[in-house]
């Protein structure tokens, strides 16, 4: 990508999701990554110089948001949009990542303002019809996924049965497949060394795993 800086958007709080942070590990070192997530829950993720982080909204916890109305939802997610639209437009971000079904519509509401900009889907989870209602914004998320993934330059699923699922409902042929593995240089902040180390002298014995837990599974 010649373009240096480089959008991130995810609805949720980004620091929940390992596989999201090791793509600003690696990206940060070669690029700006402006980072578009909404202010949920809280962060613990330290980034470099080159990585800006916006979260968006009033503070709430994930039990608090779930919790709002339809009509409070549906504003939350226009000034979201509005805001992202604006900033990214500030920092010349012409690659977007997008990361669920919300992050892709907004994405793809950004592109209307600019033809130029490239999106790449990684979707965390996939879409299952009938679990949202016609009056549920999720729904209508879900629909512009199936219907728009299609017109982004990249579109990938953590695993094989996803993608070929994914695949088949939006029309896709093309699915990359990228697992949810962890980097080689990959660590823990160092407040959860803290943490480790306080559990260990209780009498705790700590166990860390990172990788596969089979053929099947990511």
């Amino acid at each position: 990508m010649k373009d240096k800086s480089i959008a991130i958007i995810l609805y949720a709080n980004l620091d929940y999701y390992p596989p999201t942070i090791n793509t600003v590990r690696l990206l940060e070192n070669e690029y700006k990554v402006v980072i578009f997530s909404r202010n949920v829950e809280d962060q613990f993720e330290l980034y470099s110089k080159n990585t800006v982080y916006y979260k968006f909204g009033k503070y709430a916890s994930v039990r608090k948001s779930e919790r709002k109305s339809r009509l409070s939802k549906l504003i939350e997610y226009i000034l979201f949009t509005l805001k992202t639209i604006y900033y990214s437009g500030r920092h010349k971000c012409r690659n977007i990542i997008a990361y669920d079904n919300y992050s892709l519509t907004t994405a793809m509401i950004l592109r209307l303002f600019n033809p130029q900009i490239k999106i790449f889907y990684h979707a965390h989870e996939i879409v299952e019809p009938g679990l949202s209602k016609w009056y549920h914004l999720r729904y209508w998320m879900e629909r512009v996924a199936l219907r728009y993934a299609k017109r982004c330059v990249w579109v990938s699923q953590p695993d094989v049965k996803r993608t070929d699922f994914f695949g088949k409902m939006a029309g896709i042929k093309d699915v990359k497949v990228v697992r949810n593995l962890a980097l080689r240089n990959f660590g823990y902040p160092i407040e959860r060394h803290a943490l480790c180390e306080k559990l260990k002298k209780d009498g705790y014995v700590i166990g860390i795993y990172t990788g596969t837990m089979g053929k099947k599974s990511y």
